[in-house]
Parts: structure tokens; sequence; C-alpha cells
């Protein structure tokens, strides 16, 4: 209970939480209540579609599992929010190599991945609006790329302003019909 790294143990067929200090961050304002409870119950947003089928692989074939920076909408601090996570699930082993239980070490990597997904748009703004020879191109092309990274913006609006500052026109977006 005391390691520095995130990690829960899920026991018994109803993958019964069990998890240390350093795994409060991640399970958020629902602790406490989540400890010692069912991993289906408290996380219903992920479970059937994400964490399950890893589970399953887990316990019916002993082999282990893991995923780097996978996407998690978890809903830990009473709303959604997208996290990413880097985590292996391993079985825990009686005498006799039966799985008795499940261990999960993880580490959340959201805010990496997020940076990175932000200087990618970035790169790809500058990149690819330098060659342009006007500013309206500029702005459709900057829609373009904006438009392949909607879960950072959701929409943009991009305005063209008269050179008398007094007028402005909608000359690109993206995310919006």
């Amino acid at each position: 209970l005391a390691s520095f790294a995130p990690m829960v143990v899920l026991l018994g067929k109803d993958f019964l939480m069990v998890y240390n200090d350093a795994c409060r961050p991640v399970v958020g304002g629902k602790h406490p209540r989540c400890l010692g409870r069912a991993a289906a119950r408290e996380w219903p947003e992920i479970w059937e579609s994400i964490i399950e089928p890893m589970v399953r692989h887990v316990t019916t074939t002993g082999q282990p599992a893991g995923s780097d920076d996978l996407y998690l909408p978890l809903e830990r601090n009473g709303y959604p929010e997208e996290t990413h996570m880097a985590f292996a699930v391993s079985s825990i082993r009686e005498d006799d190599g039966s799985p008795t239980a499940l261990l999960v070490t993880l580490r959340e990597t959201t805010e990496r991945v997020l940076v990175a997904r932000l200087v990618e748009c970035l790169d790809a703004l500058s990149t690819r609006c330098f060659p342009a020879e006007t500013t309206e191109e500029a702005c459709r092309i900057a829609s373009e790329v904006t438009n392949r990274y909607l879960r950072d913006l959701p929409f943009t609006l991009m305005y063209l302003v008269d050179r008398d500052g007094k007028h402005a026109r909608l000359a690109a977006h993206s995310g919006l019909s």
C-alpha cells in the first residue's frame, strides 16, 4: 500500500477494488466510496466496452494485458473527462497456479497526451498555413486542420477584420455546420 506507483487489486468474481493511496488521484472524487466495491458498478462508463474484455482475457488465458495511453472517458469527479492511462493487468496466483485476483498497475498519461496533441495541432497549423497566398486561403486551411482536433477545439470561428478595424467577416470555421 505504501508504493508510490498506483495499484489496484481486483478480488473475486465481482472484481472488488482495493487500491493504494497512490491511486487516489486516479480514482478522484469516487474515493473512498469505491474502495471495496465492484469495478463494474463504480466505472460503468468504461467497464463493458474497455476494461471487462481485458480483465476477462487475463482471467481466462492467464496472459497479462495492458495498454499505453489508452483513452478512458472517466466520470471520476462528477462529470465526464478525457483521461489516458498506461496500465498492465496480470494475475495473482495461488500456489497451484490458479488465478485468485488481478493486479492492475497504472500511470495517468493524460497531460502528456494532451500536450502532444496540442503541439501536433500547432505544428500542423503553422506548416499547412504557411504556403497560403491569401488570408482567406490561410483561414480555410486552418479550419481544415482544426476540424481534425475537435476534441481539443470543439469549434472555431475565424474572422477577418477590415483595415479600418470596424468590420469583421466570418472567413472560415470548424466544428459547426
